[in-house]
């Protein structure tokens, strides 16, 4: 190639932004300068530059492809095999680091600083070259030198961020060593490509740490994430990308960052897939030259690693890695550490490898062609590679690969645009309509997200199954409505065993794939037709009354993240506490979704259900959730003792203790309720109501015997008081025991609540694992005495014994508790939305 024909070449990578801004130009022309443009991406100012600076230049046409390279460095060594996808290779692996704490600092397996650090003790190198926390206050990582084993450790873990290598190399060149050096595959190539063209690089760089990467990302990636929880550009002081978790998937890990907000320095841990930007897929801030490459196992590298994204592997939490070994000294390191037990590996094949990067290995090797072609239709130019550019990808493919394209094209000027206008806002509206069609192309129903006409969304525990649940959702809703307030009732799809009831005229259906529920509505067959398991269909028949009782009573909206309600309340029951070890629901019922949108957020009447903060949440949980509890306008507590729980664990002061959302409504609304229903409003009460969880031998004789005192007659009702196929009862059944009994028996919070309301005798049977605590601190605010027993002295108890309660005093003082909770509710919801 001629030289104006190289100068061309440097600059069609220029003005297509496909330069790797790795800065290995400045060790063959030091005029040259590695500086971030304007999107946050590195690269040098090639219409100065000298003609063989295209020789080490990845993507432009005389610098020569990984398949050169990769046969002058490993095809002579004795045994290597060789994959064309994967490259050469002497071993592979999948596997982690045994010993000390490499795995747990480390994003995956901890591999890489294990090997680092063997070679640094075996004397092999003198210092490891990778990015790590920038001195530079103006960025968030660089490229340094570790050349301790100290040093490597603390520069453990991902970064998705951009760095460059001039001025490491600037030392590498003036303090001859041994070094190795750690990169995604581009800036490995180039630095091979550098290596080929500068004899004291060659000498000096020894052994080259290749990273899996799906795609590198500009700056402005970090700056999103933390500016869309209110940090604002230019005030995130550190990020880690990957905080692993004790349990779940090894992708199940969290985001942590912290920054200034409003003068302070406020922490974030959330979810990785919490963020606007953070899917993957989606691509946002992709810097340009990742869609042009076709190395995806750093072919390159004497040694390639990557995360283990593998069905045998993912569900360990701490991570592994997957390992590519190309280099003799290397594979002697590893056999070593595996059979003294420092290293747990796998022996696997090169299937194996591609299995774990499968979606990757489709991107750069089966979808660059159309990429390519693409490049050369609207521009006359498109980077040499490997495989040939081509039109011949499927229709819906394409689409797929243009929206990618769009998505990353348009994210640098919507962002930058965003921040010019001080709204990240701004960012998101521009951007969504994008995700909405990439999520389309992949038959993902898009969710409406235009503001809802309603005034807010009240979040708590969801069900079926449970009628005190039911009527807290009910009693705050009608709260609400009453006082000229009208809100939805959120229901969370997402959470584990969670299901969501949909109502066909006289057929009930469980949340299912769609095409299952749209099968069934046309045949008119129930959905537990389709069920695999026969219990789930009684379970399912059993709360029809109770899904009855939803549907026409209560108004409920699946959750979407995406509405824009002004006020959301959180609460009642035992919303914060960590149920089924699942912390997406934790993190729900402190409205993580929120991520700093302007909103009222209120909690009323929320509750832990415990004593004691730690028998309900991990400390990681308590440190997870801190910035959502501060974000919170207002809080209130069922129980006191919460009150302290949460200025013991979050320091937060003002929270108050308020009425259980039941206490909110009056006798006579649940006896309209009960009214409406005619055949239940018929149907006779005895003397003796017993409403109990989970019976026992020993609370059935304790009911038997209360039978022989006030009447042999008695309704029993229990959560899951169906038998068989049988449906549970009404609510509005329920309702009335608690009316028409003489004397309720129940171990239930709610069937202390409605004996109170309705001013009917009641024992309540403490359980030990029921949550004592709100039932005690309600018995002693309203001053009820002996009315609670303990499940083990229920057979010395007399029922003779007991005294008349002073309901003139208990209804006094619910007057005017619902009065202070319903007043403090109010203002609450008014004092941010006037």
């Amino acid at each position: 190639m001629a030289k104006n024909e190289r100068r061309s070449d440097l600059l069609d990578i220029k003005e297509r932004r496909l330069y790797v801004g790795s800065g290995v130009e400045h060790v063959i022309d030091n005029t040259l300068r590695t500086e971030l443009d304007e999107f946050g991406q590195y690269h040098a100012d090639y219409a100065t530059a000298q003609d063989n600076i295209a020789n080490v230049v990845y993507n432009s046409e005389v610098s020569r492809n990984e398949d050169d390279i990769a046969k002058t460095i490993f095809s002579d060594i004795p045994s290597i095999a060789y994959d064309k996808t994967i490259g050469f290779y002497l071993d592979l692996y999948v596997g982690h680091v045994l010993t000390g704490t490499y795995r747990k600092r480390g994003s995956s397996g901890g591999l890489v600083s294990w090997l680092a650090i063997k070679l640094l003790e075996n004397k092999k190198i003198d210092g490891l070259i990778h990015v790590k926390k920038s001195k530079n206050p103006d960025i968030l990582f660089e490229y340094d030198i570790s050349r301790t084993p100290s040093e490597v450790r603390d520069g453990a873990k991902s970064r998705y961020y951009p760095a460059q290598l001039s001025e490491v190399l600037s030392v590498v060149k003036k303090k001859p060593g041994k070094y190795a050096v750690v990169g995604i595959p581009e800036i490995i190539t180039e630095l091979r490509l550098l290596a080929e063209n500068d004899a004291a690089i060659n000498k000096s760089i020894v052994f080259y740490f290749g990273l899996v990467a799906g795609h590198q990302k500009t700056t402005k990636y970090a700056e999103a994430i933390a500016w869309e929880y209110g940090i604002k550009p230019g005030n995130l002081k550190e990020i880690d990308f990957r905080v692993k978790r004790d349990t779940g998937r090894a992708s199940d890990y969290d985001t942590k960052f912290t920054g200034m907000v409003d003068g302070k320095e406020k922490s974030f841990l959330v979810r990785g897939t919490d963020p606007f930007v953070s899917s993957w897929a989606h691509g946002f801030f992709k810097a340009r030259f990742s869609d042009f490459t076709d190395n995806t196992f750093n072919e390159v590298a004497d040694v390639t690693f990557g995360d283990a994204w593998l069905k045998e592997y993912v569900d360990d939490a701490a991570g592994n890695n997957v390992l590519i070994v190309r280099n003799t000294e290397i594979a002697e390191l590893i056999t070593r550490g595996s059979k003294n037990g420092e290293l747990q590996l796998d022996i696997v094949d090169a299937d194996t490898i591609i299995r774990s990067q499968k979606g990757l290995v489709h991107h750069t090797k089966d979808e660059l062609p159309y990429r390519l072609h693409k490049e050369y239709e609207q521009y006359g130019w498109a980077p040499k590679k490997r495989v040939k550019k081509s039109d011949s990808l499927s229709d819906h493919r394409k689409k797929v690969q243009d929206i990618r394209q769009e998505i990353a094209e348009k994210s640098h000027i919507y962002y930058q645009r965003a921040v010019e206008r001080d709204d990240f806002g701004y960012f998101r509206r521009k951007m969504q309509p994008y995700t909405d069609k990439y999520d389309d192309l992949y038959g993902v129903e898009r969710m409406k997200r235009k503001k809802v006409k309603a005034d807010g969304a009240i979040l708590t525990l969801p069900g079926y199954y449970n009628y005190g649940n039911v009527i807290q959702r009910y009693a705050l809703q009608a709260f609400l409505k009453n006082n000229g307030l009208n809100f939805i009732s959120y229901i969370h799809s997402k959470v584990k065993n969670q299901r969501t009831i949909y109502k066909h005229p006289t057929i009930v259906y469980a949340k299912a794939p769609l095409r299952f529920v749209k099968r069934a509505l046309r045949q008119q067959k129930p959905y537990w037709y389709f069920a695999p398991l026969s219990e789930r269909h009684k379970e399912i028949k059993q709360e029809i009354n109770l899904v009855n009782f939803v549907n026409k009573y209560i108004k409920v909206k699946e959750f979407n993240e995406h509405d824009q309600y002004d006020t959301y309340i959180v609460g009642s029951d035992q919303v914060w506490r960590k149920w089924r070890n699942d912390r997406e629901m934790l993190g729900y019922y402190f409205l993580n979704f929120l991520k700093g949108r302007k909103a009222n957020r209120i909690a009323y009447a929320a509750s832990f259900g415990k004593d004691k903060i730690n028998e309900v949440m991990s400390e990681n949980d308590v440190e997870y959730v801190q910035p959502y509890v501060e974000e919170f306008d207002a809080i209130s507590v069922r129980e006191k003792s919460a009150i302290a729980m949460i200025k013991k664990a979050w320091g937060v002061d003002g929270v108050v203790n308020v009425l259980d959302p039941t206490l909110l409504l009056e006798q006579s609304a649940y006896s309209r309720l009960i009214n409406k229903n005619k055949e239940v409003k018929a149907q006779e009460i005895p003397p003796l109501f017993s409403y109990v969880l989970d019976e026992t031998p020993e609370v059935a004789q304790f009911v038997d015997r209360a039978k022989g005192v006030y009447g042999e007659d008695i309704v029993k009702i229990g959560a899951h008081s169906g038998a068989g196929d049988e449906a549970l009862p009404p609510v509005e059944l329920w309702l009335k025991g608690f009316r028409d009994a003489r004397l309720v028996i129940t171990n239930s919070f709610h069937g202390m609540m409605f004996s109170i309301i309705n001013n009917t005798d009641f024992i309540i049977i403490g359980r030990k694992d029921g949550g004592l605590s709100r039932i005690k601190d309600f018995m002693s605010e309203f001053g009820i005495e002996g009315r609670l027993i303990e499940e083990e002295a229920l057979e010395a108890f007399d029922f003779t014994a007991l005294k008349p309660l002073n309901w003139e005093s208990i209804n006094q003082k619910l007057k005017e508790q619902r009065k202070y909770s319903g007043d403090w509710l109010l203002r609450a919801i008014k004092k941010n939305t006037l």
